[in-house]
């Protein structure tokens, strides 16, 4: 065996430099390879980024012409109608100014205009962004014979106030009338500007009226396009991004920036081409589609391309969008690169900063890590020679085989001192692996145990998951059954009413219907025969009664449209998402479907404040409305039951604005107080009525579910719910609810119902 002072001089590699150069060399490539790979990350997540939010922006621009010019069309089109069915006398010109007048309110429409072909017309509109709505007309018997547009001011109920201007209009010549007549169907109008101030550019969707198969007028609906240009500022296209819409000859329709779509060339107003924009970006934009495309009809998909303005890369998506009459329009979207850049250059040089940082301390770590694990090497050095001399003494048998020695000075030096504990670290290599097969067994039977623990667990979640899940089944279809029940017995008087009322209809119409009959048959020739059989159908008594059936059907079918509505109002099938609505509105209907309860019996008392809209779920609100409103009535005929005296039973809904005590804060709330004067609730019982299984009815008649649904409704709206009784003196419930919700994005993440 070698003496140890001949290993300590054979040429061998130090432990220490072994350590040191290898991990050197990897930090150095690490750092290089993070720099790069974290610049050119950046890169490619930044294009992903702008292409997604190219593609919603672009999406959403999509959604919000088509709702917005759709408003128009569809408007245009139902004025029509009701002149073509005969439910709008084109004569009455009052009438038609009238309902103009209150689809202005509803409607974000510029003008409304019916045009005849014997030159007279009515037009209701703004004339600018304003509230004030003009009334204009040419009427030939009201004017006596004038030809001349009046134009008038009305007041916010729709009454004219006064005469603002007289002038001639002669409509006929415009394009809109004469390209409606001529073709006889639909169109939209050439984009033009108003000759008005602020000059708004405008475009009109117009129907051809036809009475008997003959043209009789003209059903115009002129629709400004600043609007558009105001929803394209509100998108978020990055820092200096720009959306704009234009047609296919590249005038410019709406934009994000400032500038408007036209420009003012000696006091008249001339649109602008987006390569003639004031904006560099959209002029620059532009100039590149020309030049890339030739011609701009050919974009039939939406495209994804770029460019380079002023050294720096230039993303954009330019997609068509068409509606069924004939609008053609492109919407582009660009975004510059370094609007996301800025950022990614900074994270890549403090990486990189980082990865030097890194280096430096990894080589300082290396040496001082080095000098760590050799320094322990070296005194295991002196205590194995010591074990070693030991074992060649005689105090150890059974040496094993030596051990290989490396090539390195300290292993190798190691590995010959450690061949004389071989012999023992084998017994206690055995005492071990036997220790180890017990843990393994051990560990065996204690999985098993954990996974039957496991699925008895799961086994039980599922059963109190079904469970629930029926509960809430059963809260809700026991709603609906009693929705269901109160639909049916406010439609059915009605129904019944016109039926009843049909058999006397039907048998005036069939004297009538003979009458006529001998009539043509005969005409004068015949009078006393005419005569005769008049007297017998009591005509005279036909003419009084037969107005008063139809009539009377007619508020049957009101009636019944009115059950309807205010069904669609309380359900907002087309309202399912977060919105301002008027709360008045879901009261009352809410009202209207449990009238088969009221009856007669029960005084509904409303104190109604004047509140603003409010941001909320209509639909989910509704049915908080209609469980305390259920709960109230259930309260009164508990106590109607229960109690000998006759006292009037009453519900009071009560709403008001609550202002924020902050005089810094413009939140304010609004409150809705429902209350009853029935038996009331006990005072244990307050603080549980909104626990989940908690009831104070009668078994069968509730799941304990109700009011817990409405606290977690009215918590999602960040508003409060509480509970307000004395025993026989009544109970009230008061909800508050913030106006305008503070953040949008949490609330549509919460759900009062559970998955």
């Amino acid at each position: 065996m070698p003496r140890k002072d001949q290993l300590i001089r054979a040429r061998k590699i130090s432990l220490q430099w072994l350590l040191i150069v290898p991990f050197m060399a990897q930090i150095v490539v690490a750092v290089g390879l993070t720099g790069y790979l974290s610049l050119r990350n950046g890169e490619r997540t930044v294009s992903s980024l702008v292409n997604r939010l190219q593609q919603e922006v672009g999406d959403r621009v999509e959604q919000h012409l088509t709702s917005y010019l759709e408003t128009s069309r569809k408007l245009s089109q139902a004025n029509k109608e009701l002149v073509e069915m005969g439910l709008l006398d084109p004569n009455q010109r009052d009438k038609i100014a009238g309902l103009f007048w209150k689809q202005m309110q509803l409607y974000p429409v510029g003008y409304l205009t019916f045009a005849t072909m014997n030159g007279e017309m009515v037009a209701v509109g703004h004339y600018d962004d304003d509230i004030s709505v003009t009334i204009s007309e040419i009427n030939f018997k009201k004017n006596k014979g004038d030809r001349r547009l009046y134009s008038y001011i009305s007041d916010a109920n729709g009454k004219i106030i006064k005469l603002d201007i007289v002038e001639e209009y002669p409509f006929q010549e415009e394009s809109w009338f004469v390209e409606t007549t001529r073709r006889g169907k639909p169109q939209w109008s050439l984009i033009k500007p108003w000759n008005v101030t602020p000059y708004p550019l405008s475009v009109s969707i117009t129907y051809p009226i036809y009475k008997n198969k003959t043209l009789i007028g003209v059903m115009d609906v002129d629709q400004r396009l600043s609007q558009i240009s105001n929803f394209l500022r509100r998108l978020n296209v990055g820092a200096t991004g720009k959306v704009f819409v234009m047609e296919r000859d590249g005038l410019l329709v709406a934009n994000s920036g400032s500038e408007e779509p036209f420009k003012i060339v000696n006091d008249v107003p001339r649109r602008l081409s987006a390569r003639e924009s004031g904006d560099r970006l959209i002029q620059a934009t532009s100039q590149h589609l020309s030049r890339y495309f030739k011609d701009l009809h050919s974009i039939q998909q939406p495209q994804q391309i770029g460019f380079w303005l002023n050294n720096q890369r230039q993303f954009v998506r330019v997609e068509p969008w068409r509606d069924a009459i004939g609008l053609d329009w492109l919407i582009v979207v660009v975004i510059p690169e370094s609007d996301f850049m800025g950022q990614v250059n900074a994270n890549t040089q403090t990486t990189i900063l980082l990865c030097i940082l890194a280096l430096l301390g990894a080589i300082a770590s290396g040496i001082y890590t080095s000098r760590w694990i050799t320094s322990p090497i070296l005194r295991l050095i002196q205590a194995s020679a010591t074990l070693s001399t030991a074992a060649q003494a005689g105090f150890l048998s059974d040496i094993l085989t030596p051990a290989a020695e490396p090539h390195i000075y300290e292993l190798s030096v190691l590995a010959h001192d450690f061949n004389s504990m071989a012999q023992q670290l084998q017994s206690s290599f055995t005492a071990l692996e036997q220790t180890n097969i017990e843990l393994e067994t051990l560990n065996i039977v204690l999985e098993d145990r954990v996974e039957q623990r496991t699925q008895e667990l799961s086994n039980a979640l599922n059963t109190i998951q079904q469970t629930q899940a029926q509960l809430i089944q059963t809260e809700k279809m026991s709603s609906l059954g009693q929705m269901v029940a109160g639909i049916a017995h406010e439609i059915n008087n009605p129904i019944n009413f016109i039926q009843g009322n049909f058999r006397h209809a039907e048998h005036h119409v069939h004297d009538l219907l003979k009458l006529v009959q001998l009539f043509q048959q005969h005409g004068e020739q015949d009078y006393y025969k005419i005569q005769s059989y008049a007297k017998s159908i009591d005509v005279e008594f036909v003419q009084q009664d037969f107005p008063k059936i139809l009539k009377s059907m007619q508020m049957g079918t009101e009636r019944v449209r009115e059950i309807v509505l205010s069904l669609r109002n309380f359900s907002r099938l087309d309202e399912a998402e977060f919105k301002a609505v008027n709360l008045h509105d879901g009261l009352d209907s809410t009202l209207l479907i449990l009238n088969h309860r009221i009856k007669n019996n029960i005084e509904i008392i409303k104190n109604y404040g004047k509140l603003p809209l409010v941001e909320c779920y209509p639909a989910q609100l509704n049915q908080v409305f209609m469980n305390l409103l259920i709960n109230a009535i259930d309260a009164l005929e508990e106590s109607q039951e229960n109690s000998t005296e006759s006292n009037p039973l009453k519900i009071q809904i009560q709403t008001q604005v609550e202002l924020s005590h902050d005089p810094n804060s413009a939140e304010s709330n609004v409150i809705i107080q429902i209350s009853d004067n029935g038996c009331g609730i006990l005072s244990d019982r307050q603080t549980k009525i909104f626990d989940p299984f908690f009831t104070t009815k009668e078994i069968g008649k509730g799941t304990g579910l109700g009011l817990s649904i409405c606290y977690q409704v009215i918590q999602k709206h960040q508003g409060t719910i509480e509970v307000r009784s004395q025993v026989k003196e009544g109970t009230t419930f008061v909800i508050t609810l913030p106006i305008q919700q503070r953040s949008f994005a949490d609330i549509s993440e919460r759900s009062p119902f559970p998955s």
